[in-house]
């Protein structure tokens, strides 16, 4: 809007001193938004028809990335090949810092997107059911001592809060020998590190959404809901073992006859 009104007044000198630079501003931002690759909005556009079609976020995510890597290159040849074919000279030097520095911005955030794809060919693959740890939940104000008798050392409890949401992750037998009948799952707890910590999932489902959040943080796990209201924890080491077992030459292979060996066993049991 702004562009097309500053061309229509383009003729009103202080207008055209004033608003017309804010014009071409305006009209380059809007051509590139519109870009049909990502990170651009167009981008957006171009990533939700695919996964619509395919019914596949990673599938939308990778065309809309490698759509604004065709747009990047095709974008510079222009740039660069429009002087040299109508001026026969190549555009002035720092338009071409300024566009360099454009592209490998621009760049640079495909290879992100093409990172989380390659991460999410793997997670696609991974269920719920094959990676969470079924997990209790105790009160925050659980003592330590009645922890220890009555779970597993070593395995991870969901601590609750009074609204009875999981705040955190204890440890069994982690914050030291001492005052174990005072201190409480509260005070040795690893908080949660936000929001949307815990990802509602059912167990027949992907871990790729719980696992994008993992990545944005460095905490070590993160839980699961399922939809009959169950816990699970899914660490991150758990998470990356599997993640190379099957990225590996043979883990394919080798991941899918552990999945009919369990099969097998469980339609024998």
């Amino acid at each position: 809007m702004t562009a097309l009104i500053s061309y229509y007044n383009r003729e009103v000198a202080a207008w055209s001193l004033t608003v017309v630079p804010f014009m071409v501003l305006n009209l380059g931002m809007f051509i590139y938004h519109i870009l049909p690759g990502l990170p651009q909005d167009g981008g957006l556009v171009v990533s939700g028809v695919v996964r619509w079609v395919t019914q596949s976020e990673t599938s939308g995510m990778e065309v809309g990335a490698w759509a604004g890597r065709f747009v990047i290159v095709a974008a510079g040849a222009v740039f660069l090949g429009g002087p040299l074919v109508m001026a026969h000279q190549l555009p002035r030097p720092v338009d071409m810092v300024w566009v360099a520095l454009l592209i490998a911005l621009l760049w640079h955030s495909t290879t992100q997107v093409l990172k989380t794809v390659r991460r999410r060919h793997l997670t696609d693959q991974i269920l719920t059911r094959n990676i969470a740890r079924p997990t209790e939940t105790v009160p925050r104000h659980t003592r330590l001592d009645i922890i220890d008798v009555t779970y597993k050392r070593g395995s991870g409890v969901l601590v609750l809060d009074d609204d009875e949401e999981p705040i955190g992750v204890l440890v069994v037998g982690s914050g030291g020998p001492r005052r174990r009948d005072v201190l409480t799952a509260g005070d040795v707890m690893l908080p949660a590190p936000g929001p949307g910590w815990v990802a509602d999932a059912t167990l027949d489902e992907d871990i790729s959404d719980a696992a994008d959040l993992m990545v944005g943080t460095s905490y070590p796990v993160f839980a699961v809901r399922t939809d009959a209201g169950r816990y699970g924890l899914v660490w991150r080491a758990d998470l990356d073992r599997e993640m190379y077992r099957r990225g590996s030459l043979f883990g394919p292979r080798r991941a899918r006859l552990e999945q009919e060996r369990a099969e097998r066993t469980s339609s024998q049991g």
